[in-house]
């Protein structure tokens, strides 16, 4: 399920979901190892430094009833050093710029960890079950799909307080935002779109229609295309954050030359 790539680009981890562990992959020569870290990891976020990995298990449901814990992975021997205990099913997971926090969706809010020791801090209620989560640039807001609500919650991190939502579409499930801040774009599941909403006045810019069941977007580092990856189609969808039009289909589906399965999570390295 999800991605991500250490600071020194040289190392891959790879929520392996159905097989409970998190993989540690070597970028140059694909090496594989595997940590085992319990039952269906979704995500995983690594720090700064790379010295540690985070990875939220969902358990066998992903709503009440699902597992509570977030695995806490040393990356120099590539073992569990613990796991903290947060809400109910959780799912994606990011770190404040420095590292010092992170944030957890679960079915029972948003948990807010202390990194330095590992115990949670507080807690974000939120009206619905939460899924998607990104950070703005400055890393003074927390942006949070609420897929049964239709909406992009707002939350300062500064206080935790959580202010007016941002419309956004049929079941919106992922969200990320451009390097300069100025946009959102939202994974809208139900309507195979993405919407483009505007993060200073919550209106929607336009929509762009992508693949089916879109549920992962990647910017790129230099904000100029947003990559969309669509679960049931099993193809990649490029957008022009310029235009904010669809630019290229990067096809999918099993059999496929160029993707093999349905993409859930996308991460950029270098551009050499």
């Amino acid at each position: 399920m999800g991605i991500a790539l250490a600071p020194n680009d040289q190392t891959l981890y790879v929520a392996n979901t159905g097989q409970y562990g998190v993989l540690s992959v070597n970028v140059a020569t694909k090496q594989e190892t595997t940590i085992p870290v319990g039952a269906y990891p979704q995500d995983v976020a690594i720090s700064p430094s790379g010295a540690t990995v985070y990875a939220t298990l969902t358990g066998g449901d992903t709503g009440p009833g699902g597992s509570d814990q977030v695995a806490v992975i040393a990356t120099a021997t590539n073992t569990v050093t613990t796991k903290i205990t947060v809400g109910s099913a959780p799912r994606q997971i990011v770190l404040s710029a420095d590292g010092s926090r992170a944030y957890v969706s679960t079915g029972q809010g948003i948990y807010v960890i202390d990194t330095a020791t590992n115990q949670v801090v507080d807690v974000v209620n939120t009206p619905s079950d939460v899924q998607g989560l990104a950070l703005s640039p400055d890393g003074s807001t927390l942006y949070a799909t609420a897929p049964d609500e239709g909406q992009v919650l707002v939350v300062s991190t500064r206080n935790l307080h959580v202010g007016r939502p941002l419309k956004a579409g049929d079941e919106p499930w992922s969200v990320g935002v451009t390097p300069d801040g100025t946009k959102l774009y939202v994974a809208d599941i139900n309507s195979n779109s993405v919407a483009v909403i505007d993060p200073q006045n919550g209106h929607t810019l336009t929509t762009v229609t992508v693949g089916s069941l879109p549920t992962a977007i990647g910017i790129t580092p230099d904000g100029s295309q947003v990559w969309v990856g669509n679960t049931l189609t099993g193809s990649l969808s490029v957008i022009s954050t310029a235009s904010d039009t669809l630019v290229a289909t990067i096809p999918g589906g099993a059999g496929t030359s160029a993707l093999d399965s349905a993409p859930t999570d996308i991460v950029f390295g270098p551009a050499s």
